[in-house]
């Protein structure tokens, strides 16, 4: 009798059992590609909110400029440029000077509050500290130094001036942009 169970071809195994293991192994792959697929879609969408929300904010740069049109005028100071349609508040300036040995000064400037001539708040208040409720609509605005600062402007031993600018989109949030144009959320 024991040779006869050990005999290959006349073992019959029990396909019920065999389908039932087969499906099982089957869900828990169907299982593991569904994750998967949520786990691609969920970074997807997560990366499209994401671009939603920056999307005022990498339309807004600022820089350094002798004048605010490019003219003949001389008036040194920082130009911003808010490309997107809609306006930008509590904006808040900062003219970074860079001396030849490798120091830093920083002159913080933040917009004023629109004034009835200056419907925009595009005027500065100097030395300003806190926060604001300036706007800046679409298009450019030019922040000039204070006189304080300009005379610093001249000095021989300024190699670089750059901008760094804080500002709040139409939707509440505020953004970062540093002297080397990266853009953060704030």
């Amino acid at each position: 009798m024991p040779l006869a169970y050990l005999h290959l071809g006349s073992y019959q195994p029990d396909w019920g059992d065999i389908p039932t293991w087969c499906a099982a192994v089957l869900a828990l792959v169907a299982g593991w590609v569904a994750y998967r697929l949520f786990k691609i879609e969920s970074g997807r969408d997560e990366k499209a909110r994401e671009e939603a929300r920056r999307a005022q904010a990498v339309k807004v740069a600022a820089w350094f400029a002798d004048s605010p049109d490019g003219g003949e005028e001389f008036v040194p100071g920082a130009l911003i440029r808010n490309a997107s349609d809609l306006p930008i508040y509590n904006v808040h300036v900062r003219h970074t000077c860079s001396y030849a040995d490798g120091e830093f000064e920083e002159i913080d400037r933040i917009l004023n509050p629109p004034a009835e001539d200056d419907p925009f708040g595009v005027g500065v208040h100097p030395d300003a500290r806190g926060p604001d409720v300036s706007i800046i609509p679409p298009g450019e605005c030019h922040v000039p130094l204070d006189a304080q600062h300009l005379q610093v402007f001249h000095l021989p031993h300024v190699d670089d001036w750059q901008v760094e600018v804080t500002f709040d989109d139409a939707s509440g949030q505020t953004w970062s942009r540093d002297r080397h144009g990266i853009l953060t959320r704030g």
